[in-house]
């Protein structure tokens, strides 16, 4: 095992195991074996730190990009880059909708959640009952597919600022959440599963980051979620 990038470094530390393929990139999804081992789910000030750290971060690697090189295809009969960006941006708008899930009394008949552990994995609905979820119309894939040709017709700056922006509601919404919260079970659209601060870092940290690496071209050797 080895620390994940873009977390370790405010406290945020991070181990996983397994893998995972990439979503939405036009291949198979892997099977639901991946795990990320967090050695202590963030603080509420740690995951603060690291989507404020992380959000400058992915903003000026992607504005340094040519914006040519955009439309080249990075994934083989999948996404080019100005499509994988636009995922980007669409998706951070969900991650302050995660908070609402945690707020959110799983369904009655289910089986009580299981008390909140530092594994974060991929799980079917099957798999983690009890926990509170929020599927997406048509599956997340579908939704994912919406969400980038809603966005076909938007320039390179424009993804970019609307990333920001969602990053910046993001942020906000993890500023008025109780730190009680942060440790509540969920289960995002896409699976991912484990305390609400942990599954926030592995989506909108860990997951982003892998994408835009996949945008730039740099080696990402971690989970892809």
């Amino acid at each position: 095992m080895r620390p994940c990038r873009g977390a370790g470094s405010t406290g945020a530390s991070t181990h996983y195991r397994g893998n995972v393929d990439r979503p939405g990139a036009g291949g198979t999804r892997g099977p639901v074996t991946g795990r990320w081992i967090v050695a202590q789910p963030p603080t509420k000030a740690a995951l603060l730190d690291t989507l404020r750290a992380t959000g400058d971060d992915i903003v000026a690697k992607l504005r340094a990009v040519d914006p040519a090189s955009y439309e080249a295809g990075r994934y083989e009969g999948g996404w080019n880059g100005r499509q994988i960006l636009a995922h980007v941006a669409a998706l951070e708008w969900t991650y302050a909708r995660l908070i609402d899930v945690a707020r959110a009394p799983a369904e009655a008949s289910t089986p009580a959640a299981p008390a909140a552990t530092a594994e974060v994995r991929r799980t079917t609905p099957e798999e983690s009952p009890g926990v509170s979820t929020r599927p997406v119309r048509g599956g997340i894939d579908d939704y994912n597919a919406r969400q980038v040709e809603k966005r076909a017709g938007a320039t390179i700056p424009e993804l970019i600022d609307e990333f920001a922006a969602n990053r910046a509601k993001t942020i906000a919404a993890v500023e008025a959440a109780d730190e009680e919260l942060l440790a509540t079970p969920i289960r995002s659209a896409g699976g991912i599963t484990g305390p609400l601060a942990s599954v926030i870092v592995a989506v909108a940290v860990q997951h982003v980051m892998m994408h835009v690496a996949d945008i730039t071209g740099e080696p990402w050797q971690e989970q892809r979620w």
